[in-house]
């Protein structure tokens, strides 16, 4: 018991064999379990982090065709390369991959923040090529150097390398967000080179606004100077799997599995039964849809909440947990994007007076005739699958149709309107299922088929699936 002396606390600790049995369970857990997923997963370093390093590099098909591209751009000194490609498809990763594929005699310079005045990024140029002192260029300068010493500057540096046979190449991420006046600006430093193969190359990587950008009517001299363009995709569903292991194997480092354990940790016979499954390698799939940033995202804390559960394997249920701590919801959208969609589609119904129950009749009546009767009736449930599972995701099953086309075309319809829908061969292996969701929970799926219901979309049915079943 806490005695006071003299105003001090002295605690009186008992042993602890003296705990509670309760107690004394959560002390050793508690000391036993590992400080983090690396420890307890062998990893010599976190295989999913959202950093670009050119070392955990996977050559997906997009990516191996947009590397040897620029690869074979830069090789054949050409002027203006450029690299499009949606938000976290690897576009950063991919710039500075082209850095260290650099030779000795290439000067490379990488511009993070196109966001700033031409003479404060031609200062950042001159300083990575070792032209410029860093200081000369300090925010604290009251007055930068004029723009016209500096461009004086790279023309007596590019006209050194001629006789070299160097380089210079200058690569700018995020170049969506240029000001047109300094991509005029690149334009015509790329003149500086006179007569022969450019001796500075410019790469603009960026979101698909960069083309935008490139397309207005003021950059046609820009835009005639690109020779070449590529395009960044995320991975294919067959990648996925592919692309976890090479990561994981990259982070066990080429010592990790024979250095001693700590208590705690997976020894090596474990260690190696590490995996994602199937129906998890399914689950990042469908909720990254393939774009590299959001598979690390739902990987890496999916590893998290499989070291709280102190788990050899990782499925469908950790990977949905994951999501939901991260509050991602299919195709990688937020929730709260989702029910933003949600809500603009009942809008879009209301004011636009499409009709969901006359696209539903049409399409079933097209496919056969069908009495008064049998057009009240309920729409006919499909055949109970044995291996569904409560735990796992929850579909609306909008309807039935015999043509694959008539299905795709109501599927498009949803889609269109803000609906996560698609289409599905029915387990009779002849008709065709259009499909919402899938939802994280029943009551989602509920509110779903509310939303659906009211806007004259009846007969729907809610199911219960488990994608380790072969399921959504």
């Amino acid at each position: 018991m806490p005695v006071e002396h003299d105003g001090q606390m002295d605690i009186d600790w008992q042993p602890v064999d003296h705990y509670p049995a309760a107690a004394r369970e959560m002390i050793a857990r508690r000391t036993t379990a590992p400080a983090s997923y690396e420890t307890y997963y062998g990893l010599a370093e976190p295989p999913f982090a959202l950093s670009p390093t050119p070392r955990f590099a996977f050559r997906s098909g997009s990516y191996a065709t947009a590397v040897d591209e620029v690869r074979r751009a830069l090789d054949r000194r050409e002027g203006f390369i450029v690299i499009t490609g949606e938000v976290g498809t690897g576009k950063s990763l991919l710039c500075r991959a082209a850095m260290q594929d650099s030779g000795p005699n290439t000067f490379v310079s990488l511009i993070l923040d196109p966001c700033v005045t031409a003479e404060e990024l031609l200062a950042q140029v001159l300083s990575d090529f070792g032209v410029l002192d860093r200081d000369t260029r300090s925010p604290r300068r009251v007055v930068p150097a004029p723009l016209h010493q500096l461009i004086v500057v790279l023309q007596r540096f590019l006209t050194s390398l001629a006789p070299l046979g160097g380089r210079a190449v200058v690569i700018i991420d995020e170049a969506q967000h240029l000001h047109p006046v300094l991509l005029e600006q690149l334009r015509l430093w790329s003149n500086l080179d006179g007569d022969g193969p450019p001796l500075l190359q410019i790469v603009l990587s960026g979101q698909p606004e960069l083309d935008v950008l490139l397309g207005r009517p003021e950059m046609r001299q820009v835009r005639q100077r690109v020779s070449r363009r590529v395009q960044l995709t995320g991975l294919k569903p067959e990648e996925v799997a592919e692309y976890i292991d090479h990561r994981l194997s990259v982070a066990r480092g080429p010592e990790n599995t024979r250095a001693p354990r700590p208590a705690g940790m997976l020894t090596q016979g474990e260690f190696w039964r590490i995996r994602f499954a199937t129906s998890a390698i399914r689950r990042v799939a469908a909720l990254s849809q393939g774009v590299p940033r959001l598979i690390n995202l739902l990987a890496d804390r999916s590893l998290e909440v499989g070291c709280e559960r102190q788990a050899r394997t990782i499925d469908a249920r950790v990977v949905r947990e994951a999501a939901r701590r991260l509050n991602l919801q299919p195709a990688g959208i937020p929730r709260v994007q989702m029910q933003m969609a949600a809500a603009a589609a009942v809008v879009l119904l209301l004011v636009g007076g499409v009709s969901w129950k006359a696209i539903a009749q049409r399409s079933q009546s097209d496919e056969a005739p069908q009495t008064p009767a049998a057009v009240a009736a309920p729409a006919p449930q499909p055949p109970e699958i044995s291996t569904l599972d409560v735990r796992d995701s929850v579909n609306v099953t909008i309807a039935t149709l015999r043509s694959e086309q008539r299905a795709a075309a109501v599927a498009a319809q949803l889609v269109e309107a803000g609906f996560p829908a698609f289409t599905r061969r029915h387990p009779d292996g002849v008709s065709h299922q259009v499909i919402v969701g899938p939802y994280a929970s029943p009551e989602e799926a509920a509110a779903a088929q509310r939303a659906l219901e009211a806007q004259g979309v009846s007969g729907t049915t809610v199911r219960l699936e488990n994608t380790m079943a072969g399921g959504v």
